[in-house]
């Protein structure tokens, strides 16, 4: 009995493994043969760039700096001597240089994560100054013909709201959406596209799963409690805004972004190379767009745990989805029951200065994947770290040939924003990363080559 109950689960096994080679194949095109020059898009198409420093650069502490702090690393700080103070108050004060590199480049849009720690230092208390330096600067960007595009959480939060117990606590969710009220009053006239969540389901896998990011804990199920109360989060935000605009302007759209690099298992012959794969695809992808389409989030482990939430008020809770796309993992399997996995870079594709692996075709399955939301899509962050900015134009050529395929589909992708500006701080170690297409000399921003290529490619529509 025992003999054929092991000889059922082999044959069992070798068919899960079959069926599932059979039915998720990688996609590599040939692209000595795609020609990417003089690529062309709609005249409506929105070319845009996104940034996430000012949240990042807070001068009042957050989560992150706190987190950077307790590990004892050394803030790389562009120009070697400035502080985040000292370079929060420059970007405010030299926000003209900031525009005038948006205007190099030609974009019509920019995108934007608010420092929520500034704004709102106190649970108490909210800081009129810096919500009219955001005003001002987007009357400064509409006044050369540049739409704000607003995200109210980009990863940092304020201590205050972590001492509260953060998303970890359900009950602090309207404490965020008091705060998204106070910012959507005072910025709402200038900014139709508001972004709730940049990456929810990065900010409570990495911080709360992998151990990553602050707080740096590893609960899987914590992490899907977090997710699901952020993904509540921005239910209730969305209903709130459009209730504060009511009657809503035609053009006031709201939404949140989604990463959605792309996971395959190391070796296609290990049945538990693909289990984990399909594991994480749940949990970083499938629970997050079941939660936006159908009101309901339920992600369980047998025989551990489940996290289940239903909120009907999510079912159509999103004007549009951005999508997030950067690189291609593989997915392998490791005796470490806190972690069973391994996250490879695959060896046969081209890296960046991260070992991040290059992949366009993921942005492309990714367009496909979101598309069942039936809503229209933004690529709202894309990008490479790339410190001789030797393929940076290729990267950024080859990812627009792909939204050009996925739009001769008729995909609804409505715009491409590279990520990022300038170079960004790395949240976990507080390093800054060369993925910027100007490099921060001081309180300058120098344009790499790569920055005149973009603007070419947009000048040319």
């Amino acid at each position: 009995m025992i003999f054929y109950s092991i000889v059922i689960l082999a044959l069992l096994t070798i068919l899960y493994v079959v069926a599932r080679r059979s039915s998720a194949r990688e996609a590599h095109w040939d692209w000595g043969r795609i020609n990417l020059e003089n690529l062309t898009f709609p005249h409506n198409f929105d070319w845009g760039i996104t940034s996430g420093i000012f949240p990042t650069l807070s001068v009042q502490p957050t989560n992150w700096s706190a987190w950077q702090d307790s590990l004892g690393e050394s803030r790389d700080f562009p120009g070697g001597q400035i502080q985040p103070q000292e370079f929060s108050q420059i970007s405010w004060e030299h926000r003209e240089s900031l525009i005038d590199a948006l205007k190099l480049l030609g974009v019509n849009s920019y995108r934007f994560g608010l420092a929520w720690s500034d704004i709102q230092p106190k649970q108490s208390e909210f800081d009129a100054k810096v919500i009219q330096q955001y005003v001002a600067f987007c009357q400064a960007l509409i006044a050369v013909n540049i739409q704000p595009v607003i995200t109210l959480h980009h990863f940092a939060a304020p201590l205050w709201f972590e001492a509260l117990g953060g998303f970890e606590r359900r009950e602090n969710i309207p404490v965020f959406v008091h705060y998204a009220e106070t910012v959507f009053e005072k910025l709402a006239p200038f900014a139709s596209r508001w972004i709730t969540f940049h990456e929810p389901e990065v900010t409570s896998l990495q911080g709360w799963f992998l151990g990553n990011n602050p707080p740096g804990k590893r609960d899987l199920r914590l992490a899907t409690r977090v997710l699901a109360n952020m993904l509540d989060a921005h239910t209730k935000t969305y209903h709130r805004l459009k209730q504060m605009a009511d009657p809503a302007p035609k053009n006031l759209q709201v939404g949140l972004t989604k990463q959605m690099n792309i996971f395959d298992p190391a070796r296609r012959w290990h049945p538990l190379d693909w289990i984990m794969t399909d594991v994480i695809n749940k949990v970083y992808r499938d629970e997050v767009l079941h939660y936006l389409t159908e009101g309901v989030f339920d992600f369980q482990i047998p025989g551990y745990f489940r996290t289940r939430r239903i909120n009907l008020k999510a079912k159509g809770a999103l004007d549009f989805i951005g999508m997030d796309y950067f690189t291609h993992k593989q997915v392998r399997f490791v005796s470490d029951w806190r972690r069973p996995f391994r996250l490879d870079t695959p060896h046969l594709e081209p890296t960046d200065d991260a070992d991040a692996a290059i992949y366009p075709e993921g942005l492309y399955a990714g367009i496909q994947r979101l598309a069942h939301l039936k809503k229209p899509i933004w690529i709202t962050a894309n990008g490479i770290v790339d410190a001789a900015d030797e393929q940076r134009s290729q990267f950024i050529r080859r990812h627009l040939y792909t939204v050009r395929r996925a739009l001769a589909e008729n995909y609804p992708v409505k715009g491409y924003y590279y990520y990022s500006l300038t170079d960004s701080q790395e949240g976990s170690t507080g390093k800054f990363i060369a993925n910027g297409l100007f490099e921060i000399l001081g309180a300058k921003l120098n344009p790499r080559p790569s920055a005149e290529k973009y603007a070419g490619i947009i000048r040319r529509q």
